[in-house]
């Protein structure tokens, strides 16, 4: 019964310590990362080739590769 106990208290210390972790790591909504347009046109770049890659995947031969 004291293992039980004992096991118990461990988890509920380890998800008030994951609890407390979390508010402190999210405290900060209003701070923004804005990325640079060379940030930007990447990741355009990466979106278009894994549509792409995607479509190539389902359907080989009604692809509309110039978007």
């Amino acid at each position: 019964m004291r293992l039980l106990q004992l096991v118990f208290f461990l988890a509920l210390a380890s998800g008030l310590s994951a609890l407390l972790f979390y508010i402190t790591g999210v405290s900060d909504l209003h701070v923004t990362n804005s990325l640079s347009d060379q940030d930007l046109e990447a990741l355009q770049s990466l979106q278009n080739g894994f549509k792409k890659c995607v479509c190539k995947w389902i359907r080989p031969t009604s692809c509309d590769y110039s978007k």
